[in-house]
């Protein structure tokens, strides 16, 4: 996990007996950024918008424990969720950028370059 790494770099103080609970609170906050995308797809009015924000919040209250463990302070948790949350928008904005580059190729072009090519070499 890509988090668990992030993680480390956002504070030097960890050590490795801070691993189990830095591990954890990397699981929860890649599994609390899974349902915020799959909450993202969902109307408000949808039904399965409340149990995913029951969920989040009960994973929510996860992740501040683990913060709690790892005497991360209020301050640094606030910059720490915040830069998180900066990764994670700045990920999806290259993810829908290269969505974006990736024009279908139109057969018949592909067939023309082809022919083409024959026509040169040939």
């Amino acid at each position: 996990m890509e988090y668990f790494k992030k993680l480390k770099e956002y504070n030097d103080s960890f050590t490795e007996a801070d691993s189990n609970s830095l591990n954890l609170l990397a699981q929860f906050l890649f599994i609390w950024s899974r349902l915020k995308q799959a909450h993202n797809e969902f109307r408000i009015e949808d039904e399965a918008t409340i149990s995913l924000e029951k969920r989040m919040i009960s994973i929510d209250k996860q992740i501040n424990q683990h913060m709690v463990v790892l005497c991360i302070p209020l301050s640094q948790r606030l910059q720490l969720a915040n830069d998180m949350a900066k990764v994670m928008i700045e990920e999806r904005k290259l993810e829908q950028m290269n969505n974006q580059n990736q024009q279908p190729v139109n057969p018949l072009l592909t067939l023309l370059d082809e022919i083409e090519e024959m026509n040169k070499g040939g």
